[in-house]
């Protein structure tokens, strides 16, 4: 933050642990809370946050770029280390925002259901889990297609078809749910 000509950060201090998004996590719902405090996070006055339609030009279709606009603040990099769960209260709280954006407020709902897929919830799971989100219910399904879509090719252009394949898999979920994901065999 930018303040009289001064740059300011702040700290706050955690007393917990990394979140836990496996298999019979009892942090699911601290996880979920949290996403529903970020969903109404709007960037202040002054401040200046890429769109997140900007961090994917490249790999958007055409009428995507519109599709993924929104003004709420976005982490976009919501994996366990990131989320950590405070011991007192079991509330959840999002650290390490390296890599804001800006966009629909489902997104980072989105990024979080391929993460419990990442740490071993089953597809079906996760979305069950994404579909009790608020936010993620009310996505515009044309602008998940939007989203899917870039982000796979990203990493397919980062990381290779071979490398991409199981985590687009992951993403694909959001849009096609199929019964089951490729092996990670390959992937880096």
């Amino acid at each position: 933050m930018r303040a009289a000509g001064w740059r300011v950060l702040v700290f706050d201090r955690v007393d917990g642990r990394h979140a836990d998004l496996g298999p019979g996590s009892e942090d699911l719902d601290a996880v979920r809370e949290v996403l529903g405090r970020m969903g109404r996070l709007r960037v202040p006055g002054g401040v200046r946050v890429p769109a997140l339609a900007e961090r994917f030009a490249g790999h958007l279709g055409p009428g995507d770029f519109e599709l993924l606009a929104g003004d709420t603040l976005l982490h976009t990099d919501t994996h366990p280390h990131n989320l950590l769960v405070e011991h007192a209260t079991g509330r959840a709280y999002v650290v390490d925002w390296a890599r804001p954006a800006t966009g629909p407020a489902w997104v980072d709902a989105a990024y979080t259901a391929v993460r419990l897929m990442e740490c071993d919830q089953p597809p079906d799971a996760a979305l069950a889990w994404l579909a009790t989100v608020p936010a993620w219910q009310e996505a515009d399904p044309d602008a998940v297609r939007a989203f899917v879509d870039a982000v796979c090719r990203h990493w397919t252009a980062a990381a290779g078809e071979r490398n991409a394949e199981w985590s687009n898999g992951c993403y694909r979920q959001l849009v096609a749910p199929v019964p089951t994901l490729p092996g990670r065999a390959g992937t880096a």
